[in-house]
């Protein structure tokens, strides 16, 4: 600021306090005092990675720009192998406590024989132990769905392509009424949007922005394994030209 130099802070997350044990996390601290102190001091300027980011800084007459999260297309191979009539459903990535993986695993484990049958889930970085004791999986919905359950660790970036290359959707469910699912823009959904998968997802953030549903990915009305199986009924009677034309729009 003394020489004149402008900084511009990259606002792309607004912790949610019930995602630590104790506001006193430094984390948690230090982020909430860019949002609260640092930056309202006049001395930053600001890129919002959603429209709730970018209203909180305009009502503290913050300079900021809404940019939301960018993906350089021509490094994430579109390739996709032929459709068939399974339901091939990927989750690629850290889940900790911000994506809900358990809603999804639960509906797919209620689904009938016939359906489940039909069902494969891909879950790729994480452990079942890390899916039951930090996503509060319950471990029978994980015994319940056996062989069309494949869970992996961390792998390397070319497996990840290869898994998105033959899935036919990848999975979000986030909770809604939490500060850091509407103040942030997942790169997940970017990303699989750019391989040419389209999202089954709930509406946090600005997903409305850029999912239609049943173009380029299926809305889940909520955040509960009630509100998910639905979703993979419609997503089990789509086509294979369904599907491909959806792979397309995404």
């Amino acid at each position: 600021e003394k020489k004149g130099i402008k900084l511009i802070y990259n606002a792309d997350e607004w912790y949610s306090p019930e995602e630590f044990k104790t506001k006193l996390n430094p984390d948690y601290m230090l982020n909430s005092l860019m949002h609260n102190r640092f930056i309202p001091g006049g001395y930053l300027r600001c890129i919002s990675i959603s429209r709730y980011l970018q209203k909180h800084f305009d009502s503290i007459n913050v300079n900021n720009r809404y940019i939301p999260a960018v993906q350089n297309v021509s490094s994430i191979p579109c390739v996709k192998t032929e459709r068939d009539d399974k339901l091939r459903i990927i989750y690629a990535g850290s889940p900790t406590r911000k994506d809900m993986l358990a809603p999804v695993i639960t509906a797919a484990a209620n689904l009938s024989g016939a359906e489940m049958e039909r069902t494969e889930i891909t879950i790729i970085g994480a452990t079942e132990d890390q899916l039951i004791n930090i996503s509060g999986v319950p471990a029978s919905d994980i015994e319940k769905l056996g062989s069309h359950l494949t869970v992996s660790g961390r792998v390397p970036k070319s497996e990840v392509l290869e898994a998105y290359s033959k899935a036919d959707f990848s999975v979000l469910i986030r909770p809604e009424n939490m500060r850091y699912a509407m103040a942030g823009f997942p790169t997940k959904f970017v990303e699989s949007l750019s391989s040419g998968t389209p999202v089954i997802c709930n509406l946090t953030s600005d997903l409305a922005d850029f999912l239609t549903d049943g173009e380029n990915g299926l809305v889940v009305r909520g955040e509960a394994w009630e509100d998910v199986i639905p979703v993979l009924r419609r997503a089990l009677s789509l086509s294979a030209e369904d599907k491909k034309q959806m792979s397309a729009s995404a």
